[in-house]
C-alpha cells in the first residue's frame, strides 16, 4: 500500500475548510457521525457466510484496490468508503470469488463518485483489469451494490475523525502522516472490520505520538 507524505492542495483544503470543523455545529456533526459509524459497521464474521470469498483474498483485494486508487491519484476517503462497501455486501450477500475483483472494481467506482470531483471512466477501470469485465457488468454490478446497501454511502470513514483530533493536535504533520500510515494498514487486516473509525483515528494518534515524541501521556 502507499502513502502519500505530502498532502495535496484539496487535502490541504479540507482541512482548512472542513465543514465538520465549524465550532458552532461541530458538537452535532460530530455526534451525527458517531452513530453513523456504528450504523454503518460490516459484520466482522460474513466470511463464516461466503463459500468461496476468505480473509486472505479480502487481503489481496483490498492491496489491489489501493494501488488502483493510488494511480487515480484519489482522496483518502475514497479509498477507506470502497473498503466499507465491499465489507457491508459481503455481509449481506455471498459472492463467487471470480467476481469479487469486479466487487472491489465497481465499489471504488461508486465512492469516487461519491467522494471525487474527477472520476475515472469506465473504460480506464476496463484497462486496470485487463480487460476481464466488460462496460456493461461494471454498471450492472454497481447497480447491484448500490440497491443492495440501500444507496447509504455516509459512511464516515476514519479520516473524518483524524481531522478532528488533528485540530486538538494542533495539526501537527508528523503525527498526521504517521498516524495516517497506521489508519490504512489496518484495512488490511480483518481484526478492524467491526472497530469504529473514531476508535481507529484516536489509536493511531495516540500510538503516533508514542512513537515519534514517546508520549505516554496524550490520552484525550
Amino acid at each position: 500500500m502507499t502513502i502519500s507524505t505530502k498532502p495535496n492542495n484539496t487535502q490541504t483544503k479540507k482541512v482548512v475548510y472542513d465543514p465538520i470543523s465549524l465550532s458552532e455545529y461541530s458538537s452535532d456533526i460530530y455526534k451525527y457521525m458517531k452513530e453513523l459509524e456504528i450504523k454503518l459497521l460490516p459484520d466482522p464474521n460474513y466470511v463464516e457466510h461466503q463459500q468461496e470469498v476468505t480473509w486472505s483474498a479480502r487481503t489481496i483485494l483490498i492491496n489491489w484496490i489501493a494501488e488502483v486508487h493510488w494511480k487515480f491519484r484519489m482522496q483518502p476517503e475514497t479509498l477507506y468508503l470502497t473498503v466499507n462497501i465491499i465489507d457491508r455486501f459481503l455481509s449481506v450477500k455471498s459472492i463467487k470469488l471470480n467476481k469479487f475483483q469486479l466487487l472491489g472494481l465497481c465499489s471504488l467506482l461508486i465512492s469516487a463518485k461519491y467522494e471525487e470531483t474527477v472520476v475515472p471512466s469506465i473504460k480506464d477501470l476496463v484497462y486496470m483489469v485487463n480487460n476481464m469485465y466488460t462496460n456493461e457488468e461494471i454498471i450492472q454490478a454497481e447497480r447491484c451494490v448500490l440497491v443492495l446497501l440501500g444507496f447509504d454511502l455516509g459512511y464516515p470513514g476514519p479520516m473524518n475523525f483524524l481531522r478532528r483530533i488533528s485540530k486538538a493536535d494542533g495539526y501537527d504533520t508528523k503525527t498526521r502522516t504517521l498516524a495516517k500510515y497506521l489508519i490504512e494498514i489496518t484495512l488490511l487486516d480483518e481484526h478492524f472490520i467491526n472497530c469504529p473509525p473514531s476508535v481507529i483515528a484516536s489509536a493511531a494518534v495516540l500510538l503516533a505520538r508514542k512513537i515519534l515524541f514517546n508520549d505516554h501521556n496524550w490520552v484525550k
